[in-house]
């Protein structure tokens, strides 16, 4: 993280963001707060354009957001004032979008981002800033790497010509007063962009190439545009404003990843299969692995892997009170329930007594 004008904090085993205000102060931010001043900016702009309050949104997120990151989302909205309706997949907001129109039978859509956005936009950036920092030291003897303010001016523009680059072939890069009274100005060259960035974009064709091979692919859609616009739809959907257009479109929205709890040996047993139609809810029983065992550990995990080790944690909790017994007498009842913005909740029941537990919050494990 070292091309950003801000620190990565550790925070109660969380990423905080540290900024150095205005007047000098330095402060320290959640990734839910950081997130939630955007939305209030998105919200100030749409009620200026619109000319009305707003309270109900619906929020896209990437497809492979874990569940932490969804609740956070929705965290952030709350912080934002915001009644957060709905989060859908981007891909999904995309797809109601392109087939809003689009009638007469089941069509699979391909949505992929082209050029610098796929893998993360900041790779690219930093590739540039990189070029940029090391050519700028070897011309004029000056460091910019350690200063924020100048790394900040360098981003804004690097951003701006990654962009210029999708359709034309060289724009210039200039910063007035970028670094102890240095002004810079350099040109950057479609050819140059894609050597510095060759091994990122090997990265995204591969697995895209075959498909795209049979593909009719429209071009013109703008992706970021897409995305707000099948936003939108969903939101008039849901409160029921949508007209004529939308009222025969049915949202099925999948579980990204899939979810289960660790048994003995580390093994991953799987109770929510990906790709599974969300909200969906379904139970496993579980039993002691020990003689007289009376508390029982339910460890929480996301993943494909057939061991837990391979896969991600979520979270874990107890269930006391369990009457001592032989060992896989005990029945446990563990429910997952899924929701339609594809937040997990997890709830274990001893089927003899009647104790529950629940998972807590998962937003404290958000990266």
């Amino acid at each position: 993280m070292k091309l950003v004008p801000y620190k990565i904090v550790n925070k109660e085993g969380k990423p905080y963001i540290q900024i150095k205000m205005k007047d000098g102060e330095t402060k320290v931010f959640s990734p839910e707060e950081v997130s939630a001043m955007i939305l209030t900016k998105m919200k100030e702009t749409a009620e200026a354009f619109l000319g009305k309050k707003i309270k109900d949104v619906v929020v896209t997120v990437p497809a492979y957001f874990n569940d932490a990151q969804r609740q956070a989302t929705k965290d952030a909205g709350i912080i934002a004032g915001l009644n957060v309706a709905r989060i859908i997949n981007e891909p999904t907001a995309v797809a109601i979008a392109y087939g809003l129109d689009k009638k007469g039978g089941e069509k699979n859509i391909l949505f992929f981002i082209p050029w610098w956005w796929n893998i993360r936009c900041e790779d690219f950036d930093h590739r540039i800033m990189d070029y940029f920092i090391k050519l700028i030291k070897k011309k004029h003897g000056k460091d910019i790497s350690k200063d924020n303010k100048a790394l900040g001016k360098l981003r804004r523009e690097c951003k701006r010509a990654k962009r210029a680059l999708s359709n034309q072939h060289q724009v210039r890069v200039e910063i007035e007063s970028l670094y102890d009274g240095l002004d810079f100005s350099e040109p950057l060259t479609r050819t140059r962009f894609e050597e510095l960035n060759n091994d990122l974009f090997r990265k995204t064709m591969g697995p895209v190439k075959k498909a795209m091979e049979d593909a009719e692919p429209n071009k013109g859609v703008n992706p970021d545009e897409a995305v707000a616009f099948g936003a939108a739809v969903q939101g008039g959907i849901l409160s029921g404003e949508g007209g004529d257009e939308t009222k025969d479109i049915l949202l099925l929205d999948v579980a990204p990843l899939t979810l289960g709890i660790k048994i003995v040996g580390g093994v991953m047993t799987k109770i929510i299969q990906r790709n599974i139609v969300i909200p969906t809810k379904k139970e496993q029983v579980s039993t002691t692995y020990q003689d007289q065992q009376t508390v029982i550990s339910i460890h929480v995990f996301e993943g494909e892997r057939s061991l837990t080790k391979d896969c991600r944690e979520l979270g874990k909790f107890d269930l006391s009170g369990i009457a001592p017994a032989p060992r896989g007498t005990p029945q446990m009842a563990v429910t997952f329930e899924v929701n339609a913005n594809g937040i997990l909740n997890v709830r274990a029941e001893d089927k003899a007594s009647g104790n529950q537990r629940k998972l807590p919050s998962l937003t404290k494990r958000v990266v």
